[in-house]
């Protein structure tokens, strides 16, 4: 996507007829999620402000938060924790395409990431993610019960 990434984000560029961020966020809808937060640089949030706004025109409720620099996967429940308080959350990033697919349903991939997500071991270093409220935990999902998740 290189030398297009160098002035726009890589999630607002186009697949086919809609923005690629489009795709991860029908995703969360075909799953039942109406709330989220979408986490991206100081640079790009306000493109995605006014792209979705505050999402009640597509049914959604949706909440922004900056990262600042990217330090994995992991600091977006950090950086999401008023969002997330104590619920059970699930995390799309935003150039992940899953169109198509009427549910996601748990893989022995998701359960172990899982697993690894709430013994804090995520590691990962993407720029632009979702985090969403989930109404059950049929998909990929980590908890925080008291513990805490720290990037790596």
């Amino acid at each position: 996507m290189y030398p297009l990434t160098t002035t726009v984000n890589k999630q607002l560029l186009p697949v086919y007829d809609k923005p690629m961020i489009y795709y991860p966020i029908s995703t969360m809808i075909s799953c039942g999620i109406r709330e989220l937060c979408i986490i991206s640089t100081p640079e790009y949030l306000p493109l995605y402000e006014r792209l979705f706004g505050d999402g009640k025109h597509l049914g959604l409720d949706i909440c922004y938060k900056v990262q600042y620099k990217p330090r994995g996967i992991a600091e977006a429940f950090i950086i999401a924790e008023d969002f997330i308080k104590d619920d059970v959350v699930g995390l799309i990033l935003g150039d992940n395409i899953f169109h198509g697919m009427a549910k996601i349903k748990p893989t022995p991939a998701m359960t172990a990431a899982t697993a690894a997500a709430k013994s804090g071991t995520v590691d990962a270093s993407p720029s632009n993610m979702a985090v969403s409220t989930l109404p059950t935990a049929t998909a990929m999902a980590a908890t925080r019960e008291g513990r805490t998740v720290t990037p790596a």
